[in-house]
């Protein structure tokens, strides 16, 4: 009996940790007016945008040889539009200094909860070059 709660509670944890990893954000946003506002950012085409638990899923395409060197981070304005839901402004940096002219499509995430205002439960997101305003609840 002792044994079969043993191998459970294992099974049990080790379902649990892996739920906690699949979760994981590639990386933060950036909470940085200056950067937003002078970032430089070579050509990137928004593909799709997707928000999972905390995590934004953004998809993109640019030129390169295979994306690996890519250097890619979500920076918000610091700018906070008081509406309801409240909205906040990001753009996507791609620094590439990758030569080819292939056209590469890659999916990086990014954790939204350093974004998150105390009082509210949700934000639309802005983001530059994207037609549509995300909503995140939280």
């Amino acid at each position: 009996m002792l044994r079969s709660i043993l191998i459970a509670t294992l099974l049990i944890t080790s379902f649990a940790s892996c739920m906690e990893e699949d979760m994981a954000c590639d990386d933060n946003v950036s909470i940085n007016e200056g950067t937003y506002i002078t970032g430089v950012s070579d050509e990137v085409s928004l593909l799709d945008i997707v928000i999972v638990d905390q995590c934004m899923e953004v998809s993109f395409s640019a030129s390169g040889c295979d994306g690996e060197s890519w250097d890619v981070s979500l920076v918000d304005s610091e700018q906070v539009a008081e509406s309801f839901p409240v909205q906040r402004f990001m753009r996507l940096i791609l620094e590439n200094n990758e030569e080819c002219e292939a056209v590469i499509n890659k999916t990086v995430s990014f954790n939204l909860e350093p974004i998150q205002i105390g009082s509210d439960s949700s934000i639309l997101i802005n983001i530059d070059g994207w037609p549509i305003k995300v909503k995140y609840d939280y």
